[in-house]
């Protein structure tokens, strides 16, 4: 096997390597995307729901699917 070849920088990926990373960090978005969901059924399952707590849930779980679709549209425009 062919080593390769130096790189220039630290952030000088190749093509395989940043689709990795990239389906990594979209594993790691949709996992978590899923834990909050179950959080928030959670919450709204208890006795006397917290309505705070259930809008910060879902604050973050909004937040997490915005990154998501934006990491989701920049693969698509990178394999386009």
């Amino acid at each position: 096997m062919t080593p390769s070849p130096p790189r220039n920088s630290p952030i000088d990926f190749t093509i395989e390597e940043e689709a990795a990373a990239m389906t990594k960090m979209i594993d790691r978005l949709t996992a978590l995307h899923r834990a909050i969901d179950s959080a928030v059924a959670r919450e709204r399952a208890r006795l006397a729901p917290d309505p705070v707590h259930i809008a910060a849930l879902k604050k973050r779980r909004l937040a997490i699917k915005d990154h998501l679709h934006r990491a989701l549209t920049r693969r698509v425009t990178a394999t386009a």
